[in-house]
């Protein structure tokens, strides 16, 4: 019966062996909280200073682009008090990290098609040396875990004619937070040439304006 339960619920237990990890390697964060850098100097600053409606199109030209995530942590953030402030905006950074996880574990990919291989994907994205704490768990950085969900998404097969606006949304998300999202235009243009699906059409639609807002500001700055 433990074994029929465990097989059942393999996907569910790897994902809290995954939570677990999260807060073994940052348990002060998670406890406490704090802002990294720009994530309160600057995003939080803004949203303090001049309310939604500039910080929400707010560009750091020192970076020279627009991170619409961490206007959007910086916001949400200024909604609390000052003292759980900074747990919020790193709660917010873990978002894009469970999207990895739930569109690793739970879609139909041409990548990703074994349970063992979904495991390893996220497991290798996660425990990466890569991940330091300079990116670890705070929204400025949260761009390049929208860029790995960006490039996740690529090899899910849509094979449903029905639109997903999730995935458009997410799409949307990845490719304002940041440029490395942007880079992958062309492999979704690929995509969309092979296999003639809307829903890939959309996604290379979207990225491409991101692409030109994203470019257009670092031209400008």
């Amino acid at each position: 019966m433990l074994i029929s339960f465990f097989n059942r619920k393999k996907k569910e237990i790897f994902i809290t062996i995954l939570l677990l990890i999260f807060f073994y390697r940052s348990p002060y964060i998670f406890l406490n909280g704090r802002f990294m850098a720009e994530e309160g100097s600057v995003y939080f600053a803004n949203a303090y200073k001049f309310g939604f409606m500039y910080s929400i199109i707010f560009v750091d030209f020192k970076s020279g682009y627009l991170n619409l995530w961490a206007n959007i942590s910086g916001i949400i953030s200024n909604i609390f008090d000052l003292k759980i402030a900074p747990l919020i905006s790193n709660y917010l950074a873990l978002i894009p990290k469970l999207l990895i996880i739930y569109v690793a574990l739970f879609s139909n990919s041409f990548l990703l098609k074994k349970l063992e291989q979904k495991f390893l994907f996220c497991l290798l994205v996660f425990l990466s040396p890569l991940n330091v704490p300079e990116i670890w768990m705070n929204s400025i950085n949260s761009q390049i875990f929208f860029s790995i969900l960006a490039f996740t998404i690529i090899f899910i097969n849509f094979k449903d004619r029905s639109i997903n606006n999730f995935y458009l949304i997410l799409i949307f998300l990845a490719g304002l937070s940041g440029i490395y999202s942007c880079i992958l235009t062309p492999l979704y243009f690929f995509k969309y040439y092979i296999y003639r699906i809307k829903q890939d059409f959309l996604h290379f639609l979207i990225l491409s304006c991101c692409s030109i807002v994203q470019f257009s500001l670092i031209l400008y700055g």
